[in-house]
């Protein structure tokens, strides 16, 4: 990645970041009230000793909240970011970012960044790699040593044919309850630190939807996100080399900052807290911090988007006009549309196509992240 545009990107975020923090507090203010109202339902019902069903429902309630709530101001997070830099500057501001949020509610931008599906993705990576995270503990814990051995050992001492031996095991496991809470922990820990940030790299890498939306109103969310993604993977080292060359740093500090976080309450908190409020308040942390800095992937993915609009434009017809070659041939056997309707998508979507050239000029015209806001104008008068 060229150096130059990297030092842009930061540069723009620092010299906005007086405009943008107040938005990402705005966004910590709900976060904290999200994890305030479920952590008082986590302490009376959470299990002490255990990772249940009911943990799990109430981290995927968190998430399911946060997707409500939270995804329509990411877009107005995002557009006002980019307003920043634009002659309509001096409108920015905590009322515009409240208004514009009512329009991400709205098609075609609701739910186009997919954090429900993620969501969804999130929740399935972490039960896998908790399930195989214990699993790898088990294992381990049958070696001589290790904390949990003498768990297992005493286990393996008793009599199967016992009438009493699940009570036995239960009184076993009540005495081995800080070994057992250590394996839950860093398996917990394990599943959390990798599926949350797959959460993170879905919202970073998606953002671009929103600024190919802004111009392709028309088009369905999940027409725009199959064209994107063919753009994606026939420029993948080039365009996933921009995307990371910029965000590394905040791939780094993730890796540093959850993990302290994340430990940090385990080992200052109360003993044996729950698994729930460690891992959702490690969560909390990382989300109020992403957003303070969610103005960088905004400025990378405008970069990314600076240089492969024309690509996203020419893809998006051709496929188009793809759609209407199958439609034809569909209408042969399905009187579903008629061939002057079909005739009359073709003429709208050539015409569009004249209107993307224009625009895709008008894109390549100008430096990334050009800024041309009021207060660069004045300065050049």
């Amino acid at each position: 990645m060229d150096n130059n545009i990297k030092k842009r990107i930061y540069k723009t975020f620092y010299k906005f970041s007086f405009k943008t923090l107040p938005f990402g507090a705005v966004l910590s203010v709900i976060f904290v009230a999200i994890f305030v109202f479920l952590g008082f339902i986590i302490g009376l019902i959470g299990n002490t000793y255990s990772f249940s069903i009911l943990d799990i429902l109430l981290v995927t309630l968190v998430f399911a909240i946060i997707s409500i709530i939270v995804e329509p101001y990411i877009y107005s997070y995002f557009i006002n970011n980019l307003v920043l830099r634009s002659p309509r500057s001096s409108e920015t501001g905590l009322e515009s970012f409240i208004a514009t949020g009512k329009i991400g509610r709205k098609p075609p931008f609701k739910g186009l960044m997919g954090i429900f599906r993620n969501l969804v993705l999130t929740l399935l990576i972490f039960i896998t790699l908790f399930l195989a995270s214990t699993f790898i503990a088990s294992f381990i814990g049958t070696i001589e040593g290790t904390a949990i051995y003498p768990l297992y050992h005493e286990i393996s001492l008793l009599d199967v044919n016992s009438a009493t031996l699940v009570e036995d095991i239960e009184v076993l496991m009540e005495e081995n309850l800080d070994a057992i809470y250590t394996v839950l922990t860093h398996a917990t820990f394990a599943a959390s630190f990798v599926s949350f940030y797959f959460l993170l790299h879905k919202i970073s890498k998606n953002t671009i939807y929103y600024l190919a939306a802004g111009i392709m109103t028309t088009a369905a969310s999940k027409f725009l996100r199959v064209v994107i993604r063919k753009v994606r993977k026939d420029n993948y080292k080039e365009y996933m080399g921009i995307y990371y060359g910029a965000l590394w740093p905040l791939t780094l500090g993730y890796c540093i900052i959850y993990p302290s976080i994340y430990y940090l309450i385990y080992f200052l908190g109360p003993d044996n807290s729950l698994y729930s409020l460690i891992m959702i308040s490690a969560i909390l942390g990382i989300l109020i911090l992403y957003f303070a800095f969610y103005p960088i992937v905004c400025n990378t993915n405008e970069v990314i988007w600076h240089k492969y609009c024309d690509q996203v434009f020419t893809n998006y017809i051709e496929m188009g006009l793809e759609s209407i070659k199958q439609a034809r041939l569909a209408s042969s056997f399905d009187a579903e549309m008629s061939l002057e309707e079909i005739d009359q998508i073709e003429k709208n979507l050539l015409q569009i196509k004249d209107h993307l050239v224009v625009i895709s000029n008008e894109i390549k015209a100008r430096e990334p992240l050009e800024d041309r806001s009021e207060n660069k104008q004045n300065l050049e008068k």
